[in-house]
């Protein structure tokens, strides 16, 4: 997120500011009912100390590889986040139960495939594909789950989905009903 917007949060009795991502992913991620143990490089690294963050940097590795979950907070829920997390499970279901009938007629319709393609989109252009750390967090987490909002998908769930980006449309050639996607300006809606 941006560096310069920073939000106050209470850490052992003391005022910390963090960055506005941060602070919106803690709100999110807590649990008014249970102790949730977190772990988050702007807190837990000293920023103020470049010694410490270079040898803390050069464990990051190890720190995703041993931790039991990976929460990779993608930001703030958008419109129809939890509606596109939803039917991409049900894709990915589908994929591995090989249901494909069941994806054709799932994308069967043009108000469908718009809105998949605009919050797709939406989904891939949020500023957490651009970081670094990424890599490590998906290459060496044991559990990783793409969290947007209040709504999540597993990696596992992710990666199946590479399969329906070509099986969709194979099966639209198949049954000789090609569809067309809406103009990127327009803006995604599904009713």
């Amino acid at each position: 997120g941006d560096e310069n917007a920073r939000r106050p949060i209470f850490v052992n009795g003391e005022i910390v500011h963090i960055g506005t991502n941060l602070e919106e992913a803690l709100r999110e991620l807590r649990d008014d009912t249970d102790d949730v143990i977190l772990w988050a490089d702007q807190l837990c690294i000293n920023q103020n100390d470049n010694n410490e963050k270079s040898q803390q940097v050069q464990q990051m590795k190890a720190f995703y590889a041993q931790a039991n979950h990976v929460i990779a907070w993608i930001g703030p829920a958008a419109d129809g986040s939890a509606e596109l997390f939803s039917m991409l499970k049900r894709t990915a279901q589908n994929v591995i139960e090989g249901r494909f009938d069941q994806i054709y007629e799932d994308h069967e319709t043009d108000r469908v495939l718009t809105f998949v393609s605009h919050s797709f989109r939406r989904f891939c252009e949020q500023s957490y594909w651009s970081r670094l750390w990424i890599m490590q967090e998906f290459s060496v987490g044991r559990h990783v789950e793409a969290v947007w909002g209040s709504v999540s998908i597993s990696y596992p769930e992710l990666s199946v989905l590479s399969n329906a980006i070509f099986i969709i449309p194979a099966l639209q050639e198949y049954t000789g009903t090609p569809r067309t996607y809406a103009p990127a300006n327009e803006p995604a809606k599904f009713i």
